[in-house]
This record gives C-alpha cells, structure tokens and sequence, in this order.
C-alpha cells in the first residue's frame, strides 16, 4: 500500500470501506469515544451500515479523508479528515478520531493532525 502521509509514529492513508466499516462499528460502541468525537447524540451502527455509508461517501468526495494507521505494526487505530470547505476564505472544519484507547494520549492523533 502506498502511504500518503507519513510520521514517525503514524502514517495516513486511504480508506477502504470494507476494512474500515467492521473497526468504525467496534469504535461506536465506546462511550467515552463517542462523546468526545462529536456533539451530535451516539447511535449504534452496524458494520453493513457503516460500509454502505462509507462507499457512498468516496463516491460523493465531499472531503478529504484518511485512516490512521501506526507506524510500528501498521494498524488502523483511527481518522482525519477535512470537510466543508471554503475555497474562497482557506478554511474547513476538521475531524479526528483515535478508536484504540490504547493510543490516546501518546502523541499519535497529534502526529497526524500535522500530518493533515
């Protein structure tokens, strides 16, 4: 796989639905993931569900949007992504979330919002 971005603890790369939808599905049954990645009520989704909305999200490209995946044993620990954007001004909303809790707090979501 060719790597779009890369760090020393992190690098971004594209997403793949069907490998995504599985973790995103596994990561929405977090709570405290969950709250703090948005401040819309969580709901429970499916892996179909997911996969489905994930597809159709790369065909509209209404964003720009990578998975995270660590440098040392190259696994999908999380997203960033760019979204809304406004040419005119140089500006967008940006998310990012770390779904392994075992990654928070040791610097990769920082690594890959400079990456983004």
């Amino acid at each position: 796989m060719e790597n779009l971005f890369t760090g020393k603890l992190v690098r971004l790369g594209a997403p793949t639905p069907s490998v995504d939808a599985p973790l995103f599905a596994k990561w929405s049954r977090d709570t405290e993931y969950m709250r703090l990645l948005d401040t819309d009520p969580p709901t429970l989704a499916s892996a179909k569900s997911l996969q489905d909305e994930f597809e159709k999200r790369l065909e509209d490209q209404k964003g720009l949007v990578f998975r995270i995946y660590t440098i040392g044993d190259d696994k999908q620990i999380g997203f960033v992504g760019l979204f809304g954007f406004d040419w005119a001004n140089g500006n967008s909303w940006v998310g990012i979330g770390i779904g392994e809790r075992e990654y928070w707090g040791k610097g990769y979501g920082t690594e890959a919002m400079a990456l983004i």
